[in-house]
Parts: structure tokens; C-alpha cells; sequence
């Protein structure tokens, strides 16, 4: 009699045990499946936030290449969107018309744009600067002249009647004007004459190696550009010269839309400079040749927009 009751008793305590586990069970599956649909209602709710960068940013990087590494390190930093994005994308584009459309179709949170560019176009597009990237140790970009030791040109007058090789990129617009200030400074009446000419070659290492070979007369590069050629051949330093020099210029901005009301969208910039603590980031910035993400400040715009003040002068006289 013991022995069944015993029997029963241990039939009784697997059944309770088992009637716990069933019901640990369906609780489990019942908070699971509820805190998946709750996550998804939420993730459906979650906005697109959209960055459009102008590919004249990238100079010569593959348009390709440069949206595959701006899609990389953007879900790298999809954590710090989390609690309002559902999914950070990047578009690369070819104009500004392109960047137009997309704003009018709200399909443009922040917006990365060859600064000349920036500032023809900030109030129509309602853009606010946030962040930069800073290439080297300048702010912005030192364009130079450069050419031969034995070629006859010693400043921006001797450059009438010579082949001289430039940017291909909307960046090439800001060499431009400075050089037009620089001739009218220097009693040229007709600048466009001599800068309409110019030969356009998209790769900097194709322009400088053109002069040092002579086939080419001048070319313009940006001073980091030089430097970093001439450290790798020694031989360019010492047979070439730089004619002149611009000042620092910022050559790109990228902003926030302030038309967009997406959440949070006003801390872009303070996201933008994660990108310098990741590793797609790091990949990313040694892609284009750049050392890090910086926030905007106002200064960094003064020499470009007092060169183009100096510009707009020239042209309406």
C-alpha cells in the first residue's frame, strides 16, 4: 500500500512538474511572439534616413565603390540610429538637379555637396551645415599651380597660350574662380579665355606626371595631392615648382535637410562622427583619402565665400 501510494505520489509530482514547464512554456512563446510583433509594428513605423552625396565629393573614386562603402559603414552605425530609424541608405548622384528632385520627393535627409555648390543652392534647398570631412591637416583644400623647372612660368599671367590640366569635378569650379580673381589681380582682362582652355583629367597623379613629363605645361592639384606624389617620388619635388598657392578653401559640405521632419535628424552631424571611431569608418575615410569627420563650424566657409564675394565683383564690373 506504501509503495503505491508512494508511486502515485512520484506520477503526481512529474505531472505538476510537467504542467509548470508547459505553462513556462506558452508564456515564453506568448511574450516572444508578442515582443516580435510589438518590434516589427515599431520597425514599420521607423523612418528612412537619406543620405545623397554629390560624386564630385569623391574626385576620383568609383561612384560604385563609394556608395558600397557609405552603405557599409552606415548599418555599422545603425545601433546609434536604433531607437527612431528603421534604415540609414545612401544614394550617390551626378548634378545638383538630381539632388533638387530627391528633396522635392523628401528622399533627402542629409545632403553632401561640393561647397561652391553649397552655396549657390543652400537657401533653395533649406540646408543647414552639419558635418565635413577633413582630407588632411588643413581644413579644406590648397589648390596649387604647378609646373617644370625649365618651363617660363613664374605666375598666373604666364599661363595664356599654355596646356594646362585641371580638375574634371564641380571642384574644379572653385579652382577656377580663385584663379580668375588671381588674374584680374594681376591686370588680365579676360581670364575665361585662358581657364576655358583648360585640358580636364579626372586623376591628379595623371595630371602631375603629364607636367613632369612635358606633356603638359602646368596643372592644378591640391597641395596634399603634391605632397604626398612627391614624397613617394622624389624626383617630382625636385624638378617641378608650384607657381602659386591658394588659401585653405572648404570644397564640400554636407548638411540636414531642415525641410525633412524625420526625428532626431538635427543630431546627424553628432552621428556623422562616429564614423571616426568604426572600422567600415576607418575604411571609408582611407577610400576617399580623408582623415576624419569634423562638425561644421561657420569659419570654415570665410575664405571660400569672401574669394567668391571678390569673384561676383570681377563678373559685375
Amino acid at each position: 500500500m506504501n509503495r503505491v501510494k508512494i508511486e502515485n505520489m512520484e506520477k503526481a509530482k512529474k505531472h505538476s512538474k510537467l504542467i509548470k514547464l508547459t505553462i513556462c512554456s506558452l508564456i515564453f512563446i506568448t511574450f516572444a511572439f508578442g515582443n516580435t510583433v510589438a518590434q516589427d509594428t515599431v520597425s514599420s513605423k521607423k523612418d528612412t534616413i537619406n543620405f545623397v552625396v554629390s560624386g564630385d565629393i569623391f574626385e576620383d573614386v568609383n561612384s560604385t565603390d563609394a556608395k558600397a562603402a557609405m552603405v557599409l559603414t552606415l548599418k555599422e552605425m545603425m545601433p546609434n540610429f536604433w531607437d527612431f530609424v528603421g534604415k540609414v541608405d545612401a544614394e550617390v548622384v551626378n548634378s545638383v538637379s538630381e539632388i533638387r528632385e530627391l528633396l522635392k520627393q523628401n528622399k533627402a535627409d542629409v545632403v553632401g555637396l561640393i561647397s561652391i555648390d553649397f552655396l549657390e543652392n543652400r537657401e533653395a534647398m533649406n540646408l543647414e551645415p552639419v558635418f565635413i570631412i577633413e582630407r588632411g591637416s588643413n581644413i579644406g583644400d590648397i589648390y596649387l599651380v604647378v609646373t617644370k623647372n625649365n618651363r617660363q612660368i613664374n605666375s598666373v599671367s604666364d599661363l595664356n597660350s599654355k596646356k594646362i590640366l585641371t580638375y574634371e569635378t564641380r571642384e574644379g569650379e572653385i579652382v577656377n574662380r580663385w584663379l580668375y580673381v588671381e588674374m584680374r589681380k594681376a591686370g588680365m582682362k579676360n581670364p575665361n579665355a585662358i581657364i576655358d582652355n583648360f585640358t580636364k583629367i579626372s586623376k591628379a597623379s595623371k595630371r602631375i606626371i603629364s607636367v613632369f613629363l612635358e606633356k603638359a605645361d602646368a596643372c592644378i592639384i591640391s597641395k596634399q595631392q603634391y605632397e604626398s606624389m612627391c614624397e613617394l617620388n622624389p624626383q617630382l619635388e625636385q624638378q617641378l615648382k608650384i607657381v602659386c598657392e591658394s588659401p585653405s578653401f572648404l570644397s564640400h559640405v554636407f548638411s540636414r535637410n531642415l525641410s525633412s521632419k524625420k526625428p532626431n535628424i538635427e543630431n546627424a552631424g553628432n552621428y556623422a562622427l562616429i564614423t571616426n571611431t568604426t572600422e567600415q569608418g576607418s575604411k571609408l575615410l582611407k577610400l576617399f583619402k580623408a582623415a576624419r569627420v569634423k562638425k561644421f563650424e561657420n569659419k570654415y566657409l570665410l575664405a571660400l565665400e569672401k574669394m567668391v564675394d571678390n569673384y561676383n565683383k570681377y563678373i559685375n564690373e
